[in-house]
């Protein structure tokens, strides 16, 4: 060998003429020529890797650009104010903004949205629900009255609904109208509305100080944000009122006294349970039920907090073998608890569904850390469970036992 670079044609073609001249090298072309084409292919493998590695990447960050216009997009639509097209010859009506609607899952916040779209019905206000997010529900024409196919028809048939996801459908107001803002983004949108409008306030439905239902960051400072516009608070409860004055947020900020006589607080109603102590004692078994709400935006409700406890109860040996384990909520798929007991998940519930299944309990488990006391321990309790839920800040064991007795 010269020791000059070969390729495997040349080394090939030595091993033939080593071969047929009968010499020997002990096959150290052979080998050579192997290694050859081993580092060729090596080569080869490297350059397409470093290749792939670029373009994956330039594909990783693309999507990272995406992912970010995407959530600012997302933050902007959500917030973007309505076409209002003031008309002083239409009739003036009250305007309630909610994010989305199914009609076949009502629970509690949407419950109360309604009931307070009834209040205003009843006390001789022309009512439209005006839904500002992205939903499959879609009243006929964009602006008619609730679908005769709802279970809800006939009660809410007096209602109008727009759905307005869609900000460049226009919203014709009357100058004299009135807005009530149900959530923080929807507060945003109606304090943007209050330019075409006469009136320097809007009602704001408040069920949560919605800064606890997100991390520190751009929501919780938007939702806070929302509580300083100009509006006429409605509380949903007692204890959350109490919190905005202990804590001096929304129209307590500046002047207490003034604050006192702008706000209202309202209960929220509970559903109706047929129970009797006789079909509790007579039951063949014991229950347990857990809410469970594992997305992001309900960790309030303190799913992994639940779940801990609930396996060490059962490796405590607190619940004897006749003890079932169930959820009902947004989770699915069972959840091993320990010594062979098993949450089963029940998922969602209808609201028929929901007032048979919490009279067959034994047992709540319905947490929630924040001020506002939730409907689902309440309702827990009026099923006939005793019921465990979370003591926050203002909301003591003592004021969730004032609620029912039943209530630890």
């Amino acid at each position: 060998f010269t020791g000059k670079d070969a390729t495997v044609s040349q080394l090939t073609q030595a091993h033939l003429k080593i071969s047929r001249k009968h010499h020997t090298t002990n096959d150290a072309e052979i080998r050579l020529m192997l290694s050859y084409m081993a580092y060729s292919v090596s080569k080869k493998i490297a350059r397409w890797s470093r290749k792939r590695n670029i373009t994956r990447n330039f594909r990783q960050i693309r999507n990272r650009e995406l992912e970010m216009q995407h959530a600012t997009q997302f933050l902007a639509q959500k917030m973007a104010p309505l076409k209002i097209i003031p008309d002083a010859s239409v009739p003036r009506q009250v305007n309630i903004l909610i994010p989305t609607i199914n009609l076949n899952l009502l629970f509690g916040g949407y419950i109360g949205k309604l009931n307070l779209a009834r209040r205003f019905l009843a006390c001789g206000y022309l009512v439209r629900v005006i839904i500002v997010d992205e939903c499959d529900f879609v009243p006929v024409d964009l602006n008619g009255t609730l679908p005769s196919a709802s279970p809800l028809a006939d009660e809410f048939s007096k209602i109008k609904f727009q759905y307005c996801f869609d900000r460049e459908h226009q919203v014709v107001m009357n100058p004299d109208d009135i807005i009530v803002a149900s959530t923080w983004w929807t507060a945003h949108i109606a304090n943007a509305a209050l330019e075409d409008l006469r009136t320097d306030h809007f009602i704001y439905f408040i069920q949560e100080y919605e800064p606890f239902t997100f991390p520190m960051g751009t929501y919780a400072a938007l939702a806070n944000e929302s509580y300083g516009f100009p509006h006429y608070p409605l509380f949903s409860s007692k204890l959350l009122k109490e919190y905005f004055e202990l804590n001096q947020l929304g129209i307590y900020a500046k002047d207490k006294n003034r604050g006192l006589e702008k706000a209202a607080v309202f209960e929220n109603a509970i559903a109706k349970f047929d129970i009797s102590a006789k079909r509790l004692e007579k039951r063949p078994y014991k229950r347990v039920l857990f809410y469970a709400r594992p997305e992001p935006h309900a960790s309030r409700n303190m799913f992994e907090t639940g779940i801990l406890a609930l396996k060490q109860a059962v490796e405590k040996g607190i619940f004897d073998d006749t003890w079932e384990f169930w959820a009902a909520g947004t989770a699915y798929g069972d959840i091993p608890l320990g010594k062979g007991r098993r949450l089963n998940m029940i998922g969602k519930l209808s609201l028929d569904a929901y007032q048979k299944t919490l009279t067959e309990f034994d047992l709540g488990v319905s947490l929630m850390y924040t001020p506002h006391p939730s409907l689902v321990p309440i309702e827990m309790a009026a099923a006939g469970m005793l019921v465990i839920t979370t003591n926050c800040l203002n909301k003591t064991a003592e004021k969730m036992a004032a609620i029912s007795p039943n209530i630890v």
